[in-house]
């Protein structure tokens, strides 16, 4: 197989990769997305969100608004701080598969 046999070949795969994990996406990516749609409804009730956008400091303001979650993150509940370490994860591995599957590589059921 010469070079340009070869280049045609690996281009034709990756978009076969592509179309398969995208195919393959909604298997992997919507479990992912009801966990962390329950997560964030669980923590709905235990957090007033209009309360927190309210007391919080602007966008713009980036070291006050870092302080002022960090802040809120370590004065409240274990309930809340393992309901928001488990959504960071959720939209962590759905980000993940998100990349993988644009790649050209495919998303698997086994990993988290």
């Amino acid at each position: 197989m010469n070079i340009q046999e070869q280049i045609l070949k690996d281009d034709i795969m990756k978009r076969v990769r592509f179309v398969y994990g995208m195919k393959a996406l909604p298997r992997v990516f919507l479990p992912k997305l009801a966990v962390l749609s329950s997560l964030v409804a669980v923590a709905g009730f235990f957090v007033s969100m209009p309360n927190v956008l309210k007391n919080m400091p602007s966008l713009l303001e980036i070291p006050s608004f870092f302080g002022f979650f960090t802040a809120a993150f370590l004065n409240t509940s274990t309930t809340i701080q393992l309901l928001s370490l488990g959504t960071i994860a959720v939209l962590f591995y759905m980000v993940r598969d998100i990349v993988n599957t644009v790649q050209g590589r495919t998303p698997s059921l086994l990993t988290a």
